[in-house]
């Protein structure tokens, strides 16, 4: 009697509630990939099971912001990209590739030393010209692209129509480039230069929150 009557008491007593997640993560179905867009439906080494206690999208958000925070060289190996990331090569593979499906990334470009050129100064020319049709923006954007001395071309709103980026051998270079390149342009109606100390620019590009 003694021991059933204790064996009564212990199956009276209410069971815990389970607190933690299981281990083994139930398998997704099939076709079924965390990832929205180019991939959905990727190959095996491209997907990642549920984690317990994390909901997809957000397995989902990082998984899309690693190939950004890599520092991205166009010179390095699949094998070497994969391996900073922190994920196999197959998988590395699939996600470059999607990413120039999608036109992240358009293209791979080499550094250049504009000292080793002879061209360490740079400067911006801030340019009006008039009037603003389509066709004086289109024809000066044009001439301004051709010209040796200009990296880069603006089309800006505001009091200046144009940021021109150069680069010449010294301040006297900048000023011949400007009397015989600017100053005889019928369209430009005024400029003005701003010499460029230092420049610094972002290797790493973070993909924003919407």
């Amino acid at each position: 009697m003694r021991g059933s009557h204790h064996s009564a008491h212990r199956a009276s007593r209410p069971r815990p509630r389970a607190t933690t997640f299981s281990a083994r993560a139930r398998a997704p179905p099939p076709g079924w990939c965390p990832w929205p867009g180019p991939y959905a439906g990727s190959p095996p080494a491209c997907r990642r099971w549920p984690v317990p206690g994390r909901s997809p999208a957000r397995t989902s958000r990082g998984a899309v912001r690693r190939p950004w925070r890599a520092r991205c060289r166009p010179r390095q190996t699949n094998r070497d990209l994969a391996r900073k990331l922190g994920i196999a090569p197959s998988t590395c593979l699939e996600r470059v590739r999607a990413l120039r499906e999608r036109g992240v990334i358009t293209g791979y470009h080499a550094e250049v030393s504009l000292a080793a050129l002879n061209r360490p100064v740079q400067a911006l020319l801030h340019v009006q010209v008039r009037p603003l049709s389509r066709t004086v923006m289109d024809g000066f954007k044009a001439y301004a692209m051709a010209l040796p001395e200009v990296l880069s071309v603006f089309v800006v709103a505001g009091g200046d129509d144009f940021l021109v980026h150069v680069a010449v051998p010294d301040v006297d270079a900048l000023h011949a480039f400007l009397m015989d390149k600017f100053s005889g342009r019928r369209e430009i109606v005024g400029f003005r230069s701003s010499v460029i100390y230092q420049h610094a620019r972002k290797q790493v590009v973070e993909q924003l929150d919407a």
